[in-house]
């Protein structure tokens, strides 16, 4: 498989995933899923879309109707750990790169 093929995969993977997991959500119930390709981010999903779809191409993740992106650097880093990233998505709250479950003495 090539490396063009491997990424249309995993997209199209991530897409079904997404798909399935919402279509038997209630929209007033006040819950969200939260699906998070660690490691990525909305300049990653830019060249997966330029390889494969072309600048004007529109991946699955483009077609869904309701997204938040969020800026995902660490207090001490333009990068993000992924025990840092867990703690930023468990209490919503941007924490040091080797954070983990905490910040500081919190």
């Amino acid at each position: 498989m090539t490396q063009l093929h491997h990424h249309r995969a995993v997209t199209v993977a991530l897409s079904w995933i997404c798909i399935l997991s919402l279509s038997g959500c209630s929209s007033d119930l006040g819950s969200a899923i939260f699906i998070h390709p660690d490691g990525s981010s909305a300049a990653h999903w830019g060249a997966v879309r330029l390889v494969v779809d072309g600048p004007d191409g529109m991946l699955n993740w483009d077609r869904m109707d309701h997204m938040g992106l969020y800026r995902g650097h660490q207090t001490n880093s333009l990068g993000a750990s992924s025990n840092g990233g867990a703690t930023i998505h468990a209490y919503g709250v941007k924490v040091p790169y080797h954070s983990y479950g905490m910040y500081e003495d919190q």
